[in-house]
C-alpha cells in the first residue's frame, strides 16, 4: 500500500536578499520534523526535452532539521480594505500590482486584487479576463 505523502508549505517575505542579509522563513508542515536545505537553482525547466532541473546546495547554517507544526495557511491570501477607504478615497488613480502565476487561467473571468461590486458595477480590480488575459 502506497503511503499519503505529507504536504510542506514555506515562504519568505521577500523575492530576493543581498549576500548575508538575513531572511525569514514561514514554514506550514504535517510531519512532526523536516529537514531545511538552501540550493542555488542552476535551472528550474522540468520539461523532458530540457535539461532538467539542476540545483547546487549551499552550504548555510540554516541546514538542518527543524520542528514541523501545522498551521492555517489561506490560499488566497487578502486584505479588507473598507468602503469608503479614506486612504483611496481622494485619489485620481493608483496602481495595483501583484506577482501571479496563473494556473487555472482557462476558467473565465477571476478576480486577483479586488474591490468590485458586481451588482452596481463599480470599484476597481486587477483580473484574469475571460481569454486568460490580465485586464
Amino acid at each position: 500500500m502506497a503511503s499519503k505523502s505529507k504536504e510542506i508549505i514555506g515562504y519568505t517575505d521577500r523575492i530576493s536578499a543581498e549576500p548575508g542579509e538575513r531572511i525569514p522563513f514561514m514554514v506550514s508542515c504535517e510531519s512532526p520534523s523536516y529537514r531545511a536545505e538552501i540550493v542555488r537553482l542552476i535551472h528550474g525547466d522540468p520539461h523532458p526535452d530540457g535539461p532538467g532541473r539542476k540545483e547546487e546546495l549551499v552550504d548555510t547554517s540554516v541546514s538542518g532539521n527543524y520542528p514541523g507544526r501545522g498551521q492555517e495557511i489561506h490560499t488566497g491570501s487578502y486584505v479588507v480594505i473598507p468602503s469608503p477607504s479614506p486612504q483611496l478615497r481622494d485619489l485620481s488613480s493608483f496602481t495595483l500590482q501583484a506577482w501571479i502565476y496563473p494556473t487555472l487561467p482557462d476558467r473565465g473571468w477571476q478576480g486577483l486584487l479586488t474591490k468590485w461590486d458586481t451588482s452596481q458595477e463599480i470599484g476597481y480590480g486587477l483580473f484574469i479576463g475571460s481569454e486568460g488575459d490580465i485586464v
